[in-house]
């Protein structure tokens, strides 16, 4: 079984034949992320790391650094 990159709310009758035949041999794995709590109304992954990275300016960080660190979030 294999659903990765399915629309997991479009649940037609074979994948939920799938679904429960994964279950019934103990197969099924969960990847719950960001994709789901974004749904739920929860920040990105980059919100929330820019979020973190403005709180240390300029306590812990310099703006120079700080404008690094947010680029590298941004790419990852």
């Amino acid at each position: 079984m294999h659903l990765v990159n399915e629309n997991v709310f479009d649940f037609k009758e074979t994948k939920l034949e799938k679904l429960k035949e994964a279950i019934k041999n103990g197969k099924l794995i969960i990847f719950w992320g960001a994709g789901l709590s974004r749904i739920a109304g929860c920040k990105s992954w980059e919100e929330l790391a820019n979020n973190v990275i403005d709180g240390l300016t300029p306590f812990l960080l310099n703006y120079s650094e700080s404008d690094a660190l947010k680029n590298y979030v941004h790419l990852m």
